[in-house]
């Protein structure tokens, strides 16, 4: 997946944040701040493969890891929706 999809997801997941109960809340903004967290990580990567007119391989593997802190996002906030 690119990245585009993967930030438009991430922002969709971050909005969905704000209806849930407190408790939830938490713990979901942990997530979201480590998703964030890599989104600065690829930044700064794509600076540098900008520089050699290249991805790089870390490039990727921040790219999985975030496409990964995403579906894990998406996967608990549908755990949170159906336990309110």
């Amino acid at each position: 997946m690119d990245l585009e999809a993967v930030i438009q997801r991430h922002e969709e997941a971050f909005k969905k944040i704000a209806g849930l109960a407190p408790q939830f809340k938490r713990e979901m903004m942990k997530l979201d701040e480590n998703a964030y967290k890599v989104r600065a990580e690829i930044s700064k990567e794509a600076i540098s493969c900008r520089i050699h007119n290249r991805k790089s391989i870390r490039y990727h593997e921040l790219v999985a890891k975030l496409e990964e802190t995403v579906n894990t996002m998406e996967h608990y906030l549908t755990l949170a929706t159906l336990l309110t």
